[in-house]
């Protein structure tokens, strides 16, 4: 029986010993993800076997009197699990530490990544973690690194997907629980891609835990262990991991030096620099490319052309992702007529420097006149330009920022724009580890963009932010192995209605705040560098005591409706202002007297910021700002403190909800997602909110590093554990949503990620996208536009049906 999750013959593997108080839970929880479960009894004396005979659906037991260790159990379930004809195994483990529910985390890597080893890395800032546990996973950890050249945040989870036909050393396999440690060690010799996705777990209180560690002879057998698999790296890890590099490499660099620099010196020297010469030189070149792109080990490709589009069939300017340093080769081998834009380590390279210039590459640092000059020579010669809009390529293979070159030269030569995209060759050669990994990489040729066309925009700038959304969007919906054809265009083509800033910007504009001085000193910021911003962080400090709106403790001020207007309804209301200061007249004062003249007692939370010392500076010293959970923590007390005072303010305590703007509108979801009492919120109205911290294209960088500071930023499971859309359960209560399509601080994609949550959990939620509006409009009658200003009424028609 297949999976009804899963494209893929999955099933879970829960090993067992001795787990009777919480086996049967674990067992059901996981069910309900997963239809098929493999449970290996390793030897267990409790009552275990009597536990599983009493389930009400099928599962598969393998059992046996003598226990063998989680190795032994891991073993024996894979080996169940293959003969019954799986293709993916997921494990976890029997003593209801990890969440079932994180199950569909996994499965959707396993979607976008086949074939990979999917490991559930678990949160180590979560609350009751052992320390020792926080040591095991780091002793581990540095031992992987050292054996692989690996850095995982997780290498002792036992919450995993493993690919049952790409599972080595199973013989070897020891039979305590570093058996683990032992697998991913032999996955990544044989080159299987490593996935970590996070995930949550719970450690139940001292007392309440079951554990068979023991401290000095496990680390003792661990240690000999590690050595033992040390010596295995030397003699086959990394030969196995790195030959294909030092082979492919070797090849290209002395083929270079030796061959194919000396025959391009001869061949200009001998044939002239013509026209006909160059582009007879472009042809062996595209040959000589194909050449090396076969000659890669492992590299698998294939290139769709939905459209049956002829590329180079006219100069255009070519623009495409960028996931390796050998993606040019890569595009050279498709066309003959093709220039190209590189940086300067690639001009100056010795090894293909001669090449690079007899190639028409032109480096980014040339002088603007000449580039012009040049590029509009090659163009009237009938070759396209490819640039790579990111210039920089991302660690993870996503889209990263797309700069206004390619764009700008598509309109100073009235060109169309040919757009392709690349994936896979990230996964076949990261930039985190320099090594050759066989893999299947996807060339996609888009439709081409017409010079005319102002789907895009009516100027480069604006058509470079919307191509950057549309890559974004056609990576993230991953419709490379697809037809793009028809609707899915069509619809994506809407992100080309942005504002005049663009979706992302790092600075966002001056505060809303009468001190003077603060708005001049945000303007100055903008241009200033490190000497300025030292002596901004000093001026900052001596004011830190007299600047507004700093929120130094949590204060909740009542807004209380009419007596004979009172609906009975409260909502406590979170201004914005990215977690360091907050915009109390706009989205605080202004909507708390709003809802007040509609019958709905408001009450403002002024909450816990980082203080606009802290934002303005850009980063903390001496103490400055408040951090999480500092914040959730004020809202949690705003919530105890409303139902406290319900029956005297006659406030139905079964309508109390929270509202928040912005980065509000974040801690509004965590009042309820992350909330630590027994105070809980009805409903939920986050308005154009912050909601991922760990997705790098459509975070809010200033809220994240004003909730977690400059520290806490980079910390990947902090910024997981605050990420609302991966903390949406089914029980979360109703949730009105609004954001804007063209705002220009908060990413409105971040919106989408909470509305596909909310959905994927069927929670009663009402999302509203406005087209236009901006960002910070609150309950103001003249800020945003006619449009966004609807919100108001439409919530209204919300609240006043979501009480019947």
């Amino acid at each position: 029986m297949s999976s009804r999750n899963s494209t893929y013959r999955i099933c879970a593997l829960i090993p067992t010993y001795n787990n009777a108080g919480t086996i049967l839970d674990v067992v059901r929880r996981t069910h309900s993800q997963l239809d098929d479960i493999i449970v290996v009894a390793d030897g267990c004396t409790d009552n275990t076997l009597e536990l599983l005979c009493t389930l009400d659906f099928p599962i598969e037991v393998v059992s046996y009197p003598k226990n063998k260790g989680k190795g032994g159990a891991l073993a024996a379930g894979f080996r169940r699990a293959i003969s019954l004809g799986y293709d993916y195994v997921l494990t976890i483990d029997a003593d209801g530490q990890h969440y079932p529910e994180d199950i569909p985390l996994l499965l959707r890597a396993l979607d976008v990544h086949p074939g990979a080893m999917i490991i559930g890395s678990r949160r180590f800032t979560d609350d009751n973690m052992p320390d020792k546990n926080k040591f095991a996973n780091k002793f581990s950890n540095f031992w992987f690194r050292l054996q692989t050249t690996i850095d995982l945040p997780d290498t002792q989870t036992g919450m995993r997907i493993y690919p049952l036909n790409k599972l080595h050393g199973l013989r070897l396999l020891t039979s305590r629980y570093e058996a683990e440690l032992e697998l991913l060690v032999f996955a990544a010799w044989h080159n299987v891609q490593l996935v970590p996705v996070p995930v949550r777990v719970y450690y139940p209180p001292k007392e309440q835990r079951v554990s068979y560690f023991r401290p000095v002879y496990d680390f003792a057998r661990i240690s000999i262990l590690n050595c033992f698999l040390c010596i295995g790296a030397l003699l086959f890890g990394y030969v196995n991991m790195y030959w294909r590099t030092v082979l492919c490499f070797t090849y290209f660099g002395l083929t270079m030096l030796l061959l194919v620099s000396p025959f391009s010196i001869l061949y200009f020297a001998i044939c002239g620099n013509d026209v006909g010469s160059r582009a007879r030189y472009h042809r062996i070149m595209q040959c000589l490319a194909k050449h090396y792109c076969f000659m890669l080990s492992g590299l698998h490709y294939t290139i769709h052309n939905p459209h049956h589009i002829q590329l180079c069939e006219h100069p255009s300017v070519i623009i495409s992702n960028h996931q390796s340093f050998i993606d040019i080769m890569f595009y050279l081998s498709l066309s003959p007529r093709i220039a190209v834009m590189v940086k300067d380590y690639v001009w100056r390279n010795p090894i293909f420097y001669v090449v690079a210039r007899k190639m028409d590459c032109f480096p980014v640092s040339q002088a603007e006149e000449n580039r012009e000059m040049l590029l509009r020579r090659v163009i009237e010669e009938g070759y396209s330009l490819l640039i790579f809009p990111e210039g920089t390529r991302t660690t993870t293979g996503e889209i990263g920022t797309f700069h206004r070159g390619a764009c700008y030269y598509a309109e100073l030569f009235k060109l169309p724009i040919q757009p392709l995209l690349l994936e896979g060759m990230n996964d076949y050669i990261s930039r985190r580890q320099f090594a050759l990994k066989p893999n299947h990489v996807h060339m996609t040729i888009l439709p081409e963009i017409p010079y005319k066309d102002l789907s895009f925009g009516r100027d480069y700038k604006r058509r470079t932010k919307s191509l950057e959304l549309h890559y974004s969007a056609l990576l993230h919906s991953n419709r490379i192995d697809k037809t793009i054809e028809g609707t899915d265009i069509e619809h994506l083509n809407q992100g080309a209605e942005l504002a005049e800033q663009g979706y992302r910007v790092t600075l966002h504009g001056q505060l809303p705040t009468d001190d003077e001085s603060i708005s001049t000193a945000m303007r100055i910021t903008r241009h200033g560098g490190r000497i300025l911003r030292m002596l901004l962080l000093v001026c900052m400090l001596l004011l830190n005591h007299s600047l507004p709106l700093m929120a130094k403790q949590q204060r909740l001020t009542p807004y209380l409706a009419d007596s004979t207007t009172n609906t009975g309804m409260a909502v406590i209301v979170c201004p914005g202002g990215s977690y360091s200061w907050l915009d109390m007249p706009t989205e605080g004062v202004g909507v708390a007297e709003w809802l007040q003249k509609n019958g709905i007692n408001a009450f403002v939370l002024k909450y816990h910021v980082a203080t606009v010392a802290a934002y303005i500076v850009g980063f903390r010293v001496l103490g400055i700002g408040n951090k999480y959970p500092k914040m959730l923590t004020d809202v949690e007390e705003a919530l105890q403190q409303v139902y406290q005072m319900a029956d005297s303010l006659h406030i139905d305590t079964t309508r109390i909800g929270v509202m928040g703007f912005s980065a509000g509108g974040h801690l509004t979801m965590m009042s309820y997602t992350h909330n630590r009492t027994e105070y809980k919120p009805h409903f939920l109205c986050p308005i154009y909110p912050v909601v991922t911290f760990s997705d790098q294209h459509y975070v809010h960088q200033r809220s994240r590093r004003g909730a977690l500071g400059v520290w806490g930023q980079w910390n990947e499971s902090m910024r997981d554990s605050l990420s609302i859309e991966r903390h949406i359960t089914p029980d979360c209560p109703p949730v009105f949503l609004v954001n804007c399509v063209d705002d220009p601080v908060v990413m409105y994609r971040n919106s989408e990620l909470l509305d596909s949550a909310l959905s994927a959990n069927h929670v009663p939620h009402q999302y509203i996208q406005y087209k236009t509006g901006g960002h910070g409009f609150g309950a103001s009658e003249t800020k945003g536009t006619e449009e966004c200003r609807q919100w108001k009424k439409e919530f209204l028609q919300w609240i006043s049906n979501l009480n019947q």
